[in-house]
């Protein structure tokens, strides 16, 4: 079992991450247990509570099953739909990852999308056999990146996070022609401003979207391999642009990226 796992882009960059082994994650597991705990007993004493109100009500039996119905789903959505939850809409993690630096990930090293979440959380059930997660800790323990059958399935591994911070990318240009206009800046735009919207509309919508995929990404990556893949993706797109190569050795590519996809959607608002 290797702490190490590479993974080889579609932009041919080599990224390199830490596989969470099983301490991590039965802390993490722990962490979002007691917080599932928490929340069914919050709805069990609300269930307690009201059942009495509910047997003053006329149809007494009819409001029963009902007021039973809305608990056994609480408690179902409870059990399965946190991880589901959590996972999806927090790009990977749960209180618990989040509380001890882990993350889901495609194998790709790609987020998580919402149906390699729901399969990885469907087949829980299966790591959960014959008992105390027996099969899930097996599993771990024999992969070579510590995944347990839910991951096999569904093409996932959890990592864990460096803890540094990624610097914030300094702007490209003084002042981008986007941010601008969204800032509301009545005067007419420059004639360095025209001319950089015009290449950016040389630019396809698949290009458009690459600088995206990047831009989501950036803040998983360190500083070298951010800064690689930037330049590795602004230059082609300067080539259609007809942008001049730039003559600083500081210059931001990534802030060249950032100002590329605000001005798309600006020049893709004038159509």
């Amino acid at each position: 079992m290797s702490d190490k796992k590479t993974i080889l882009t579609p932009e041919q960059v080599v990224l390199s991450y830490s596989i969470a082994g099983i301490g991590y994650r039965f802390a993490a597991a722990l962490i979002d247990t007691l917080l599932q705990g928490l929340m069914m007993v919050v709805v069990i004493v609300a269930f307690a509570f009201g059942m009495p109100a509910v047997a003053a009500v006329p149809a007494t039996g009819f409001w029963s099953v009902v007021v039973g119905a809305i608990f056994v789903l609480l408690l179902f959505a409870i059990f399965w739909g946190y991880y589901i939850y959590f996972e999806t809409t927090w790009n990977g993690q749960t209180p618990g990852k989040r509380k001890m630096g882990l993350r889901v990930i495609r194998d790709t090293g790609h987020p998580v999308d919402f149906r390699a979440v729901l399969v990885r959380n469907i087949v829980r059930l299966a790591d959960f056999l014959p008992g105390l997660y027996s099969v899930g800790m097996m599993s771990i323990f024999a992969s070579r990146d510590s995944k347990r059958l839910g991951d096999f399935a569904a093409g996932t591994i959890v990592i864990r996070e460096e803890r540094g911070e990624v610097p914030a990318a300094q702007p490209a240009r003084e002042e981008a022609p986007a941010e601008a206009a969204a800032a509301g800046d009545s005067a007419p735009p420059t004639p360095g401003e025209l001319e950089f919207l015009s290449g950016v509309r040389r630019l396809s919508r698949e290009d458009y979207l690459a600088v995206l995929r990047f831009l989501s990404r950036a803040g998983e990556l360190d500083d070298e391999v951010r800064a690689y893949m930037a330049r590795r993706i602004a230059e082609p797109l300067m080539q259609k642009m007809m942008a001049p190569a730039p003559e600083d050795p500081a210059f931001s590519y990534e802030g060249l990226l950032r100002d590329v996809a605000a001005a798309y959607l600006l020049a893709a608002g004038e159509q």
